[in-house]
């Protein structure tokens, strides 16, 4: 098993927990480079607005199905590999 196999195996929900944490952490400093000098409020807030939905409509447009797209209605149930 690979290192990332092992770090996506905890999951809560059938979704892994590393997807989510590292989502939040990549947008955060994404906010912090695109609007540099604001609280860090501003930005722990931005990302819990917007990591979800980014997620969401990624996944719908590029056709790769989710555990959360499915409890979502958007798209099949993921195959395991």
């Amino acid at each position: 098993m690979s290192i990332i196999s092992e770090l996506r195996s905890v999951k809560i929900f059938k979704i892994a927990l590393f997807d989510l944490i590292m989502s939040c952490i990549g947008l955060f400093y994404l906010l912090k480079l695109a609007k540099p000098g604001h609280a860090l409020s501003f930005y722990i807030s931005w990302v819990v607005v917007l990591v979800l939905p980014i997620s969401i409509v990624s996944h719908v447009l590029f056709h790769v199905p989710t555990m959360l797209n499915y409890y979502l209605g958007l798209s099949g149930m993921p195959v395991k590999n």
